[in-house]
């Protein structure tokens, strides 16, 4: 784990909870990083070293450690219908895009 990641994970330790969330730009600003370095070390968080941070589109927006078994279920459930969202906005633009495509390569 970087310096980064175990000093954002200290920073979200210490805000469990939805109620808690912290903004990846505010992150960014204590840490003296970009808000994508900050957004990579919290994936890298979640996806390398296993800790369970989550993020809401609800105010306080940000992320946040849940802190019950409900805030877990909310944001896992709201990455499904995200993804039932992106899945069917793939399969509309595939079939328009196939719809217009010609030998030459060209679209339009």
């Amino acid at each position: 784990m970087t310096q980064l990641e175990c000093d954002i994970l200290r920073d979200l330790e210490k805000r469990r909870g939805h109620r808690n969330a912290v903004k990846a730009g505010t992150l960014a600003h204590w840490h003296g990083v970009s808000d994508r370095v900050a957004r990579q070390a919290i994936e890298n968080l979640i996806e390398i070293c296993g800790i369970p941070v989550a993020s809401t589109t609800k105010p306080p927006y940000g992320y946040y450690i849940p802190e019950t078994n409900q805030e877990a279920d909310e944001y896992a459930t709201n990455l499904k219908l995200r993804i039932r969202g992106n899945k069917a906005r793939l399969d509309a633009f595939e079939r328009a895009l196939a719809a217009r495509r010609v030998e030459q390569g060209r679209l339009w």
